[in-house]
């Protein structure tokens, strides 16, 4: 059949009419982006009751808008049920538990919405189990007992029900939730155009209650609670896949967050929302507020009740950056993590981060440290950790150079860029002999060995059981140098990161040490003792071996200080101590302020033992044969500065008495270095206690020193 040019017409025509009425049921790209609903209420903290209402610029669109945390779409104006769990048969032969169901539902917009403190309405997500318990966990929100009316009143329904005939029942009293967390409400909105163009949801947290309520930064996370918490697909469960792992496994035992389970899912991002409420910019209102992507992140500690989360900003959400200077920082984040402390979850929530904060001034990379009140879908969340991730957009945006020209090793794998330059590594420390001064020479361009001092040094102080076999990671900036200036650390060396000491700061005698020099370390698939390998090899050269010890005993009478260090975990204690009663209340571990206290004075206890520990350890380790007490006097700072080894004046001065004298303990047969510096009109004239004119002098003692560097005036100031 031939088709005529009318006929052509009139069929295209029809075509065009019938993809204009399929347009009206699936929602496709409008030819003009459709603006987001307006709020009359900003994101924030307010202490009275409001009345929001949405608008939109144009009038013929109809606005959909919820209350419980998801998006909000005219097809689900009747509801969306979900199932989730509360029992899950964690050990061989436990029971799989029974389903239990949630809606979520979106409104169409008509009138203003009423906006008040739903602190007294019952526990939504907190009803649901986010981890893998046999029996209904312990930090779930248990329903409410029923009252002996309502008991009666079942007992009579009870008694009718067994005498009716056929399927028809009445029905009884159900128990109901308890409320016993603080809230928010969570608003999002959509504009629907006729065709099926669609806006953006717009997203905002309200809060009901006074600011000081909390001491801390707040967040409000808001995301579609099926993508969290059902069976199937939520990322914040055991879900689905840990049933069909126990399925086809009814016999294996389970440690932890090993086990196959739906917080192990890998894939597209979780799409959300995250507002950040500042301390101490316009605390009540977000500095932050911006659609994010988000996944569990961590391993172990996935199977945690609160999970670690991973923030992704990208362009497809909107703002591909994060930017506002969380820790103070001058640079922006791709990525930020909400960190559950890890395996210090259940202990102190902060052990890391403490960690972190005694070694920050040492030559390695250390993360930022927030904490925050959390809110999730409105509902109190406890406390999270916002923490830096270490990747290439880390380390991109810190010193503004290319990703493409960084490489990252993580316990000996490169999971970013060329592996070439780090098997590089690895072989020459392997095969070369580091006693020749041309081979440490070598070892000294392809690391940068104050950097990987500092990361031994930092580990086996802590007494990080979870290192060196783990919780390794270096980088190197592999570009052309000559293009970027900044902070001096792109020279194309290794550099170590410090991360994850969840399991050190414990036991005081623990010899990490002794396990850091082990030469069975840990093998790698060409049977190379990859872990202890560089540390093993270095200690081969004398001199590396006494700028080791040295600089251990230089930080032992600085950064690792009792008093010091006390300071460090007392201060990061206080910051948190007043929310964690409410964070105790929603996740039940530690199970009181006084035991949360205790773990926190283990911690101390750690830091007040370990010096004297850690100098015997070094003694037995290294053949040597006692310490000695240096006295060293600071001098005019108008005349000039002097060095102790790694330390300058300015550390000395930190801890001088009054007449500016520093002492600090030192190994006996061990040489340490002096230097002088001349200010100008000045000149370096003499060591006073040790008979030396040269500025620069090598001292090797065994008893109580003191020395004085003097300078002489050569030309008026």
């Amino acid at each position: 059949m031939t088709l005529h040019r009318p006929a052509i017409a009139l069929l295209a025509a029809l075509l065009l009419s019938a993809c204009v009425d399929f347009s009206a049921s699936e929602p496709t790209a409008h030819p003009l982006p459709l603006d987001e609903p307006r709020f009359s209420h900003d994101s924030g903290f307010y202490e009275a009751d409001i009345s929001v209402g949405l608008s939109h610029p144009d009038p013929t669109v109809a606005v959909y808008y919820t209350l419980d945390g998801s998006e909000p779409d005219p097809g689900n104006v009747n509801g969306t049920t979900y199932r989730y769990k509360l029992q899950y048969p964690r050990e061989p032969g436990d029971p799989f538990g029974a389903f239990h169901e949630q809606t979520y539902q979106s409104l169409r917009y008509k009138h203003r919405i009423a906006i008040s403190d739903r602190s007294k309405e019952p526990d939504r997500i907190a009803r649901i189990s986010t981890t893998h318990h046999d029996v209904e966990p312990y930090y779930v929100t248990p329903l409410a007992a029923l009252s002996a009316g309502e008991q009666r009143l079942n007992g009579l329904l009870g008694s009718i029900n067994r005498s009716l005939p056929g399927p028809v029942q009445l029905p009884t009293v159900a128990p109901r939730p308890q409320a016993r967390l603080l809230k928010g409400t969570v608003l999002r909105a959509m504009a629907v155009k006729k065709g099926g163009a669609r806006s953006a949801v717009a997203t905002a947290t309200y809060f009901v209650m006074p600011r000081d309520t909390f001491t801390l930064p707040v967040v409000s996370l808001v995301a579609q609670e099926d993508l969290l918490f059902d069976h199937d697909k939520g990322i914040l469960v055991a879900g689905k896949a840990f049933d069909d792992f126990r399925r086809q496994h009814p016999g294996q035992p389970i440690r932890g967050g090993n086990a196959p389970a739906n917080w192990h899912a890998r894939g597209d991002d979780t799409p959300a929302h995250f507002q950040f409420f500042s301390d101490t910019d316009k605390p009540a209102e977000a500095s932050m507020d911006q659609r994010i992507g988000v996944r569990v992140h961590g391993g172990f500690s996935r199977a945690n009740a609160s999970k670690s989360l991973r923030l992704y900003a990208r362009k497809r959400y909107g703002k591909n950056k994060f930017q506002h200077p969380v820790f103070g920082e001058d640079y922006n984040h791709k990525k930020l993590i909400l960190r559950n402390s890890g395996n210090d979850f259940q202990k102190t929530m902060f052990k890391d981060a403490a960690a972190q904060a005694v070694v920050k001034s040492l030559n390695i990379e250390t993360q930022g440290y927030q904490p925050v009140v959390t809110f999730l879908n409105g509902e109190y969340w406890g406390i999270l950790n916002v923490r830096e991730h270490f990747d290439t957009d880390y380390f991109s945006e810190k010193y503004a150079i290319p990703e493409k020209d960084i490489e990252l090793v993580e316990n000996n794998a490169v999971i970013e860029g060329d592996p070439a330059h780090w098997k590089q590594v690895m072989t020459f420390f392997e095969k070369s002999d580091l006693r020749r001064e041309a081979s440490y020479q070598q070892a000294g361009s392809l690391i940068d060995i104050d950097s990987f001092i500092d990361h031994q040094i930092a580990n086996i102080f802590m007494g990080n059981v979870d290192w060196p076999h783990n919780n390794v990671k270096a980088w190197r900036y592999r570009g052309d140098s000559a293009q970027y200036t900044s902070k001096g650390v792109l020279d194309g060396r290794w550099r170590w990161l410090q991360y994850d000491a969840d399991l050190a700061l414990t036991m005081p005698a623990t010899n990490t040490l002794a396990g850091a020099l082990d030469p069975r370390g840990t093998r790698d698939l060409d049977g190379v003792e990859w872990s202890t390998l560089l540390l093993r090899k270095l200690m081969e050269n004398p001199d590396f071996k006494a700028r080791f010890i040295n600089r251990f005993a230089d930080l032992l009478n600085t950064t690792f200080q009792p008093e010091r260090t006390s300071a460090v975990i007392q201060r990061m204690q206080d910051h948190i101590r007043l929310e964690m009663p409410r964070h105790l209340e929603r996740w039940k571990v530690p199970t009181t302020v006084d035991e949360w206290d205790q773990h926190v004075q283990k911690m101390r206890s750690f830091v007040q033992q370990r010096p004297a520990i850690q100098r015997a350890q070094l003694m037995g380790q290294f053949g040597l044969k006692g310490t000695y007490s240096l006295t060293v006097t600071t001098p005019d700072a108008t005349q000039g500065s002097i060095r102790v080894n790694s330390l300058q004046t300015r550390d000395l001065a930190e801890r001088s008495g009054q007449d500016g004298a520093w002492t600090g303990t030192y190994f006996a047969g061990v040489p340490l270095e002096l230097e002088a510096v001349a200010k100008p009109c000045y000149a370096f004239k003499r060591w006073h206690g040790i008979g030396a004119t040269s500025a620069t002098a090598r001292v090797t003692a065994s008893q109580r020193l003191s020395v004085r560097a003097e300078f002489e005036p050569v030309c008026a100031p």
